[in-house]
């Protein structure tokens, strides 16, 4: 009879002790799956942001870049135009025209001129040597006739500002009106001007200042944007991220990927707008060729116009960390659900807590692997 109370009473604790453990157990996975839930909601929002702050970084860095090159190139036109030897030799051949009495086209192919040019010229030619991304220097009266180009192109001798020239109606003849007659440093927008209108041209331009203080025409340089273009293809090699800029009318002058002859053709209207001078932040959209991407749009301010540059990355790669994250979240959770099981077995069949170790190591072990596979992939 003592026997069998004694045996009773030590089943009546095994069940009590099964029990409580059990749900110890239970419900001890509750608040570490809350805690678990919130730590990953925590990180992929951490994660998002980086995302996001990644692409705003390139391009705030992008954008200052471009913008710091322009500047320089108009600090070095300024230099240009008060040289001495550039207001000389523009003075002279105004000066050598109008004697002449001569039609522009004739006087340009005169002994005269070439004497002027020769005597006058090797301190605008010894700029154009020097500097690769300068396409062109032009010299121009106050009426807009061209009297002096460096590299002698089909230009010289015509007047930029009639409608039937070269340049007639095109955005450098409303630049150089506006440096001619205002005074001002200007740029003309990105565009084709060339009889081919297959070369995309930029000129900058500013008037020529006498040793009086007076201008007495005006100074343009025509700038090749190779460097600018480099700038902006070294992001865009990169298979998922696209960098290109857009003017004022949303154009396109530079290519999405690298077709040109879509600049100036196609058009976006993910950034309007910025052109209106509302700040916007980071949007999803399908791009141009049909990716999904985050873009952001950043203004350049360039002297008397502004550009955009747009910045995009495809969503599955800004997202992929996110997306490992999530993986991984789903693996704890079902690390859980197995573990649960496993732990109430264990507390059933009364078996010590280095059982559930010895049970546990392997789950924990597999769940790191997959973890650093991921990670590397990524």
């Amino acid at each position: 009879m003592n026997t069998f109370s004694h045996e009773l009473a030590v089943g009546k604790n095994r069940s009590l002790r099964r029990g409580l453990l059990f749900w110890f157990l239970t419900l001890s996975l509750l608040p570490m799956s809350i805690v678990s839930w919130v730590g990953f909601q925590q990180a992929e929002k951490n994660l998002s942001e980086l995302a996001m702050s990644r692409l705003e970084d390139s391009a705030d860095f992008k954008a200052e870049l471009v913008e710091t090159w322009f500047e320089d190139r108009f600090k070095d036109l300024s230099h240009y135009a008060k040289s001495k030897l550039s207001s000389e030799l523009l003075i002279g051949l105004r000066k050598g025209f109008e004697l002449s009495k001569l039609p522009l086209t004739q006087y340009i192919q005169s002994p005269e001129w070439a004497k002027r040019v020769e005597a006058n010229q090797d301190y605008l030619v010894t700029i154009f040597d020097h500097y690769d991304y300068i396409h062109n220097i032009l010299l121009i009266d106050p009426s807009g006739n061209i009297l002096y180009s460096v590299d002698n192109n089909t230009e010289l001798g015509t007047n930029a500002l009639e409608k039937d020239s070269v340049y007639g109606g095109t955005l450098f003849a409303e630049a150089l009106a506006r440096t001619l007659y205002e005074g001002s440093s200007n740029i003309s927008d990105l565009e084709r001007v060339t009889l081919s209108k297959k070369y995309l041209s930029v000129f900058i331009s500013s008037p020529v200042i006498n040793q009086d203080g007076d201008s007495v025409g005006a100074i343009v340089l025509q700038l090749s944007l190779d460097r600018v273009f480099t700038l902006l293809k070294l992001e865009s090699n990169k298979k998922h991220i696209y960098q290109y800029l857009i003017n004022r009318n949303n154009f396109l002058l530079t290519p999405v990927k690298a077709d040109w002859e879509e600049v100036l053709k196609r058009k976006t209207s993910e950034c309007q707008a910025v052109q209106e001078g509302v700040v916007i932040g980071i949007k999803p959209y399908t791009n141009l060729i049909g990716k999904q991407v985050l873009g952001l749009c950043k203004a350049i301010h360039i002297q008397n116009t502004r550009w955009t540059l747009v910045t995009e990355e495809v969503q599955q790669v800004a997202f992929s960390s996110t997306s490992i994250l999530t993986r991984i979240s789903v693996m704890l959770r079902h690390w859980w659900l197995l573990l649960l099981p496993t732990y109430c077995l264990g507390a059933y069949q009364g078996q010590s807590l280095l059982w559930l170790m010895r049970v546990e190591e392997p789950l924990m072990e597999a769940l790191l692997r997959s973890w650093k596979c991921q990670i590397m992939k990524n």
